[in-house]
This record gives structure tokens, sequence and C-alpha cells, in this order.
């Protein structure tokens, strides 16, 4: 019974060690290799990631002896530290009014409407591990879409606002709530000169990270993160078509100028080629004006004689 074991053991060792992803190349006791992720250490067995995305536990002993000392050492070095798989963010949006809607009269003129909120993040990060962690950093970045309309027309942009702020220590099983700076967002409407100015928050991503390691990011809305890489995408789609626009016009503008130049050239030498030929029917005339006058002459002293 342990012999068969032993040998469905090594069977399932070999088969997953068949498996190759880009990471960290792993030996068992035979010499056979896999390239796997390593995720953990569970007392006596490590956690490795295949390619596949699956999680597979391994018994420490079936590793080579290299590979025991080193999947030991990184434990020792990244057994508290935190990883997304170890905690969940809940974002919840907080919104009141700073100044709560005013309308002002401008007799004969028309009416100015102003008003100003505030928005805020609620955070709580909860703890599933037995790992407690001190120094998480969270960086906070609100977009924010800053629409104005004047006399010389109308305009938006976006802003980033963006803070951090240090959490408290994370216990083992535990949580912690945090907020982020409120941003204030202005609202305004004059109809006495049709100006207006509209501040609204597009959607923010929070990023966690300990010892400058991303843990962890996520967004509000949650598709958020997802729209930006999208209008990413977009716009450098736009700067390519862009570029391959600018190309062209260059090309063409080069072709009209190769063109203009080659048409000019040909030009100069036609003119060249008119005024060599006047030139010559000017000489050829003159010479036959002079060759007539000297006919004229002989013909003169032969009479005289």
């Amino acid at each position: 019974m342990m012999i068969r074991s032993l040998l469905l053991a090594t069977f399932l060792f070999s088969l997953l060690f068949s498996v190759s992803i880009q990471a960290r190349t792993f030996y068992n006791s035979e010499g056979k290799s896999i390239e796997a992720e390593l995720i953990t250490l569970e007392g006596d067995v490590a956690v490795i990631k295949l390619s596949n995305g699956r999680i597979s536990k391994v018994a420490l002993d079936k590793f080579s002896t290299a590979d025991q000392g080193y999947i030991k050492d990184w434990w020792q070095e990244n057994k508290n530290r935190i990883t997304g798989r170890d905690v969940r963010l809940t974002i919840r949006q907080k919104n009141r009014y700073t100044q709560k809607p005013v309308t002002k009269i401008i007799q004969n003129k028309g009416r100015v409407r102003t008003s100003e909120s505030e928005f805020s993040y609620l955070c709580t990060l909860d703890n599933y591990s037995a790992k407690t962690v001190n120094g998480i950093k969270a960086t906070f970045s609100v977009h924010k879409r800053v629409s104005k309309r004047d006399k010389n027309g109308s305009t938006s942009n976006v802003e980033i606002i963006t803070n951090s702020m240090q959490l408290d220590l994370l216990e083992s099983k535990g949580n912690l709530k945090f907020a982020a700076d409120g941003v204030r967002c202005k609202d305004m409407k004059n109809t006495a000169d049709d100006t207006s100015l509209r501040e609204t928050i597009i959607g923010m991503e929070l990023t966690l990270s300990v010892d400058g390691k991303e843990i962890l990011t996520q967004s509000h809305p949650e598709n958020f993160s997802r729209f930006l890489k999208e209008q990413e995408a977009r716009e450098e789609r736009k700067e390519i078509a862009s570029d391959k626009r600018e190309e062209k016009k260059d090309i063409a503008d080069s072709k009209r100028e190769s063109f203009g130049q080659g048409r000019k050239y040909e030009e100069e030498v036609e003119r060249d080629k008119r005024k060599r030929e006047a030139a010559e029917a000017v000489a050829r005339r003159k010479a036959e004006e002079e060759a007539k006058r000297n006919k004229n002459k002989e013909k003169f002293k032969e009479r005289q004689r």
C-alpha cells in the first residue's frame, strides 16, 4: 500500500511537472522540472500556480534539496507580506452638499443657480490571512471632469486629484476602515450672461502597496479601470491614425514639392531654349543684313569702275 501511494505521488508530481509556464524552474528528486510561480508555504506543503492558472499543492519533500532550501528562504522573506489573495477591499462612495442649491434672481437679466457637493470614498480592507501587516500605503486617484461654457465657447477636461495615506496596522483576520480626503465639485449656471460650470466625479482608482510593491488596485465604479484602459486604447489608436495622416501628408507634400521643382526646372530649361533660339535668330538676321550690305557695296563699286 505504501509503495502504491509512493508511486501515485511520484506520478502526480511528474504530471504536475509536465506543465510549463514562464516562472521559476523547480526540480523534483528525480530531476524532472516545471516552471511555476510560488504562491505560499502551508506547513510542509508548497502552493504553486501553473500556467493554466490552476493552484496546486505539492509536499515540500517532493522538491529537490536546493529547491527546498529556496522555498524555505523565500517563505522567511515573504511570510508576512500580504497579497491581493489575502484581502478584500470594499469601496463605498458618499456624497453630501457643502452648499445646497441657491438661486439668485438678477432683475431683467436672468438668474444664477449655484451649489457645491463633496464626494468621498469610505473603504474597508478585510484580512483573511493569518498575517499581520504594517506599512500599507493607500493611493487615491480621483478623476473629475470640469465642463465650462462662456462667451468664448465650451471646454471640457479631466482633472486627476491624487492623495495618499499610510494605513494602521492590519491585524491577522482583522480589518481596517479608512477614507480618502473629500473632493469638492461646483455647479453653476448663469442665464444672465449664458455661462456655466459643472464639475462631476467620473470615477476613482485606489491602489494598495507595501514597501513600494503593489498589492491591489480597485476602482469605483467597478468598471472604471476597464473604462480607462479602453479610453487609453482609443487615444492610442487616434494617435496612430494621426501619425499615419501626418505621414501621408508629408509624402504628398514631398511629391508636390518634387513635382513643383521638376516643373520649375523644365520651365527654366524651356525659357533658356527660347532665349537661345531668339538670340540665334537675331544673329542670323544681322549676318544676312551684313552680307546684303556688302553685296550692294560690291555692286556699287562695279558700276563706278
